[in-house]
């Protein structure tokens, strides 16, 4: 929520060390409808921009982007109307709504929600740029998954929805499942890092007082929303974060469920739930499934729940663990956190969704207040405030920089991943055609999987850049390595070490790719032979597994797809794949 002010080109490539990828590529370019007035020609010029932010090799779409924008701002008619901040911002704690924001304009720092208000874009502010870029990946992955059919497993059920409720609550609760579908299978499941003990606030220093502003981890906020799709990966809240997203840009209501916490005022998050039909369905990230309802049909309601928790006891393993959910976590009640970083917050951007063409429409904005009125209606939750994992999020990004100069492990993770995702570095853009489902090859320009296998140097390659002076000349590395030895012997090894984690990457992501055009056979082979199956490990391996499984399953060759969920010995969604694998082995004996 600090602003951080612009020094280009070098801001490009800090950019992602905060995980800002102003120099990405977007979606094709917008068709809006003709412009009839001044203010519509530059909106449909800004969006346009923001549609070409890697298409140059500088910062000037970004800066087109923002100057269009604001022109438009200048002149929209609803501008001019009476606007006041969400009162759910009050729901906050103390600490996170006095946090600080640096205006370029003024030295003295102000809190954030003073800059909600302002009908301007912010020029020299990467997180504007980031936050349209998330939105569009989010877009474009909700427009994809919403076409394909639902899972051939709920058919009957949603059957019944429709017929006892309706058509639309039963295609919301078939896009809801597709939803979570894609984030399982594209968001690897990391382990859940346990909450840091968060000292008093003290008048006067907030900021300091934050376990994220200090770069201390916690569950939920060591990613934004736009690391996790960039990286692929993130806990079980990072990936609900995607979820409830992703549910917002297809018109779905989405809150993190969580329970109170003894002696504290904070909140211990449990799963996501979708409020469809006046219902809140739930939707668990870490298991990767949705909760079956009872005798495990359809999709259980957090009111089944709380009426009968033998609801919760399905999801129990024997051998392998009980569901981490009991009856004395709903003694202190169950609340629900809304998603809303400051952007979401923003009249500007509020303005900027109701005015986009309905064709290419982001949900750029959010209204905690109204969610709040419609959540309260379900008479399910007892209480209903902002998420915090946001706003911590967003300070995490500064206060792990700033710790990294103190912790040699923690500035390499961030050196590599750095080097890994630069703008000019093939994977990164074709992760971003990834996301927006552009795998082939389209009018000679490359497509996902053309960029992905660029990524792709043999084994041999990346030992001789290790090994081989000659081959290092020819490359043209030799002559940038330092003269000291130390630091050159260093180097050499970060530049190994970068070229064999993209292969890992591009790799998995391949596969990935075959899944989603349902090239299944094609998939098992990135995912199996070449993630699998090679020595070094792949970071992906978890991963990999479920995909293989879910083709198998999708083949129809559900002992295939059962014996490689239960190959699976010690990852953070063990419990989950043992759920699934024991619903294949029930679905193969009743066939």
């Amino acid at each position: 929520m600090r602003r951080r002010r612009l020094s280009l080109p070098l801001a490009l490539v800090i950019a992602f060390a905060a995980g800002c990828t102003t120099n990405t590529e977007l979606a094709q370019t917008t068709k809006a409808s003709t412009p009839t007035n001044a203010g519509a020609e530059n909106l449909t010029l800004a969006l346009d921009s923001l549609r070409k932010l890697s298409e140059a090799d500088d910062y000037q779409p970004a800066q087109r982007t923002i100057f269009y924008l604001n022109q438009w701002l200048s002149a929209e008619p609803a501008a001019a109307g009476a606007w006041e901040p969400d009162r759910l911002i009050r729901s906050l704690p103390r600490a996170l709504r006095e946090l600080p924001t640096a205006d370029p304009q003024k030295p003295d720092d102000q809190p954030w929600i003073k800059d909600l208000s302002k009908l301007q874009f912010h020029g020299d502010d990467l997180d504007e740029i980031q936050y349209l870029q998330q939105n569009q990946w989010l877009h474009d992955v909700a427009e994809h998954v919403r076409r394909e059919p639902p899972t051939p497993r709920l058919k009957p059920w949603l059957k019944e929805i429709e017929a006892s409720v309706g058509l639309p609550e039963a295609e919301q609760l078939a896009t809801a499942e597709r939803l979570l579908d894609w984030t399982t299978r594209n968001i690897q499941l990391d382990s859940l890092p346990p909450m840091p003990k968060e000292p008093l606030a003290t008048a006067g220093t907030p900021e300091a007082a934050l376990p994220s502003a200090r770069g201390e981890i916690g569950p939920g906020y060591g990613h934004t929303p736009l690391e996790i799709l960039l990286y692929g990966h993130g806990d079980a809240q990072e990936r609900a974060r995607i979820f409830i997203l992703l549910c917002r840009q297809v018109g779905i209501d989405a809150v993190m469920l969580a329970f109170p916490e003894e002696q504290s005022t904070s909140r211990r998050g449990w799963l996501p739930a979708a409020l469809i039909g006046g219902k809140l369905y739930l939707f668990d990230t870490a298991l990767g499934l949705p909760i079956p309802g009872a005798e495990g049909k359809g999709i259980a309601t957090l009111d089944q729940v709380r009426k009968d928790l033998a609801i919760l006891r399905q999801l129990d393993v024997k051998g392998v663990g009980e569901y981490p959910v009991t009856p004395s976590d709903f003694k202190q009640g169950i609340w629900a956190l809304i998603d809303a970083e400051p952007p979401a917050l923003s009249r500007r951007m509020a303005l900027l969704s109701a005015s986009m063409p309905s064709a290419t429409k982001l949900a750029l904005a959010t209204q905690p207040s109204q969610i709040e009125a419609a959540m309260r209606k379900s008479n399910s939750i007892d209480g209903v405030s902002l998420w915090r994992v946001p706003f911590d999020a967003l300070m995490y990004r500064v206060g792990r920089e700033q710790r990294a100069g103190n912790d040699q492990h923690l500035a390499a993770q961030l050196t590599l991943m750095r080097f890994l995702f630069q703008p000019d570095r093939p994977l990164l853009k074709g992760r971003n055609l990834h996301l927006q489902g552009r795998f082939e090859n389209e009018d000679r320009k490359a497509g996902a999987r053309s960029l992905y296998l660029q990524c792709r140097k043999s084994d041999r390659e990346i030992d001789a850049l290790v090994t081989n002076e000659f081959y290092r000349k020819m490359a043209g590395i030799e002559r940038q390595l330092p003269e000291n030895p130390q630091q050159r012997e260093a180097a050499i090894k970060a530049i190994s070490d970068v070229a064999r984690l993209e292969k890992f990457y591009a790799t998995f992501w391949l596969g990935l790719t075959y899944f989603e055009a349902g090239r299944y056979d094609a998939a098992i082979e990135w995912l199996g032979e070449r993630t699998v199956q090679v020595s070094p490990p792949s970071p992906w391996t978890p991963a990999a597994r479920y995909n293989l499984s879910r083709c198998y399953e999708q083949l129809g060759k559900l002992d295939l797809a059962r014996q490689w969920l239960e190959s699976d010995k010690d990852s953070p969604q063990r419990l989950g794949n043992m759920v699934r694998a024991r619903m294949l082995k029930a679905e193969t004996s009743s066939e």
